[in-house]
């Protein structure tokens, strides 16, 4: 058997591993770590299918202050295509989850593509992908809406075109190249630091005149990118991403802590597991014993990492030790770095090569020992109750009516489990006076409240008319139509 066939059958193994592994969560609605993002790409996906097909009309669930549902962020390239899914196979949870998963396939394939390129050899190639899938972080969200994935997935395969650059400047691979980046900064803006690998491919050329086409190619390509986020950015009010460490800074002490988490927990047990962060330890170390930052390669690659490191400390304040999935671009370069470590040891000795296929058959354990969890109402962190009664929740009031909903501290899951838009509240801020002018304004009708403060308040009453449900902590409100 080929060392071609033998890498491509680890690959299968792999696959298919990961979706047996995966595979109580494929009919599992939207629960666990990120609920608040997942739920939010979510509601983008089902407005797309239910409300507004356009896709420059991203959407959720509160109708605030009057005004329509529209919340552009992102550019929902990854949200349209999966409700274009959704419209030919059906509205289920279960198309975004298949969706989310072959994502992550196609994001697979094009890290085996690139370590390939790299290192010339389809078993090492193989196994580093099988490394790649077992992933912690990769693993849970590779099946969960977020936007990052299809952001990570185009990043990788930028990666596999403009290392095509290194021998020959190809105007097909650039094209391609260009466009990967396009849709993976549309997808996530920080995404657009990928582009630093570019760079060291034009500073090996001498032809000013090919590195400047190049560049204008890159920058027609990259333009609708601009054009959005120039239109969108505006509309960014609160969002701490845009600033990032200039108007959030961090205390000396804060820091040292956030930095020591991420050393001893982001980067071995998150981002990768323990047997990959023995492999990219090796690779460390021989990078330094063999000077590989002569290689062209090597170089490609470390542009895009310290891109990476700054764009990690620029939102280090937003980052801290929650949003893990804001470390995803760092996956390919640290698993190239497995790569090479991979390679390095593969060949010292029959024992170690041994070891080396026990450290691969060990990760998949980890990651599962590590991530099932994420998938459970205490990782949500929401009203437990809104999981135990979805469904008598969902049905007590149609689900064409606008609701008031409260409380809700991310603006998208309460309404999400409800399956309800509205006007939406958190921290018991509605005021009572609200209730009788979204009454008279909008023609709301019901209310959702786990607030005892606002909903067993005697100025409230007045405009009940009944109560129609109660399960656990939330009641459901019919209210007054004339008040």
């Amino acid at each position: 058997m080929t060392n071609k066939k033998i890498a491509y059958y680890i690959l299968i193994v792999g696959f298919v591993l990961s979706l047996f592994m995966h595979l109580n969560i494929f009919k599992t609605d939207l629960i666990g770590v990120h609920l608040w993002r997942q739920s939010q790409t979510q509601w983008n996906i089902n407005n797309f299918v239910d409300q507004d097909f356009n896709i420059l009309n991203p959407r959720t669930a509160s109708f605030n202050q009057g005004k329509d549902n529209i919340y552009r962020y992102e550019f929902p390239v990854m949200q349209w295509l999966v409700a274009c899914f959704i419209k030919i196979f059906g509205n289920n949870i279960l198309v975004t989850r298949i969706s989310m998963f072959l994502l992550g396939l196609f994001t697979c394939f094009g890290l085996f593509t690139l370590f390939r390129q790299v290192t010339q050899d389809y078993i090492i190639s193989s196994l580093a992908t099988f490394a790649f899938c077992f992933s912690p972080i990769f693993y849970y969200y590779t099946m969960n809406p977020l936007p990052d994935n299809m952001a990570l997935c185009c990043a990788t395969w930028y990666l596999v075109y403009i290392m095509k650059l290194k021998d020959n400047i190809n105007w097909k691979n650039i094209f391609i190249s260009a466009f990967f980046l396009l849709i993976a900064t549309l997808s996530k803006l920080p995404y657009i630091i990928f582009g630093a690998s570019l760079l060291v491919v034009l500073s090996k050329r001498d032809n000013f005149h090919v590195a400047f086409k190049t560049l204008l190619i890159y920058a027609l390509i990259l333009f609708p990118a601009l054009l959005w986020y120039v239109w969108v950015i505006p509309g960014w009010n609160g969002n701490g991403i845009i600033n990032g460490i200039i108007n959030s800074p961090v205390t000396i002490g804060r820091g040292v802590d956030i930095l020591i988490y991420h050393f001893h927990e982001m980067f071995p047990h998150h981002l990768m597991n323990t047997a990959s962060t023995i492999l990219f330890l090796f690779a460390v170390y021989f990078a330094f014993k063999e000077k590989l930052f002569r290689s062209y390669p090597f170089q490609i690659l470390l542009a895009s990492y310290i891109m990476c490191i700054f764009y990690f400390l620029f939102e280090f304040p937003m980052i801290e030790m929650i949003h893990d999935y804001y470390m995803m671009p760092f996956l390919p370069l640290l698993f190239a770095g497995v790569c090479f470590g991979l390679k390095k040891a593969w060949y010292l000795n029959l024992y170690i090569k041994w070891a080396i296929i026990l450290l691969v058959l060990w990760m998949p354990f980890l990651t599962y020992n590590s991530t099932q969890n994420n998938w459970s109402v205490e990782k949500s962190y929401c009203n437990k109750d809104l999981f135990t009664y979805k469904n008598e929740l969902r049905s007590a009031v149609p689900k064409s009516e606008q609701c008031i909903i409260l409380n809700d501290e991310s603006i998208f899951v309460f309404a999400y489990m409800v399956d309800k838009k509205g006007h939406i509240f958190k921290n018991d801020e509605l005021q009572i006076d609200w209730v009788r002018d979204m009454i008279s304004r909008f023609k709301i009708k019901y209310m959702y409240s786990d607030s005892r403060k606002i909903d067993e308040d005697p100025d409230f009453n007045q405009y009940v008319d009944s109560l129609l449900m109660q399960k656990g902590s939330i009641k459901v409100f019919k209210l007054k139509s004339t008040i």
